[in-house]
């Protein structure tokens, strides 16, 4: 059964929505979406400095509030990409849906294990958190999952009516 067009435009809409403020989170965290209601006050929670520096809003983030604030963007990019595939992807055929999903997150999984290794020095010196073992156990779950989606072979199942 096909997933009703107005959901799939809600879906859509909120989801590009969720997948531009985690790109921001991560490539630019702290800086807030102009004119978005209340975003700017939302950058303040990560401890950003926003000021005006030359008609550009400058709000720099540190330490391990950036660390939580990139990890927290990749899992808002994950959510946001979990229900596009769900709506949009193979919705007459699970297998092929399932498929798609280990995929995304397989990939994300990476992303977060390569956030947390881009972060480790600083966490571990600052707070003495080692993040190497969610490296480890993220990268091998995300491996597996994308050898999963990408080698396993998987049949059509038949349709019901």
């Amino acid at each position: 059964m096909a997933v009703p067009p107005h959901v799939q435009a809600i879906c859509a809409l909120c989801s590009v929505f969720y997948i531009i403020l985690g790109l921001r989170d991560i490539f630019f965290p702290g800086t807030p979406i102009p004119d978005f209601p209340e975003d700017n006050k939302m950058m303040l929670i990560w401890g950003s400095k926003i000021t005006k520096k030359h008609g550009l809003v400058a709000a720099p983030v540190e330490g391990v509030m950036l660390a939580l604030e990139q990890t927290w963007g990749a899992f808002t990019i994950t959510i946001a990409f979990a229900k596009l595939i769900t709506v949009f992807s193979n919705t007459s055929e699970g297998t092929f849906l399932r498929r798609d999903l280990l995929a995304m997150f397989g990939a994300m999984n990476l992303v977060v294990a390569y956030l947390f290794n881009m972060h480790l020095a600083f966490l571990k010196q600052k707070y003495g958190f080692d993040t190497y073992p969610f490296v480890i156990l993220l990268s091998i779950e995300g491996l597996v999952y994308l050898g999963d989606a990408v080698l396993r072979e998987r049949k059509v199942k038949s349709k019901r009516d």
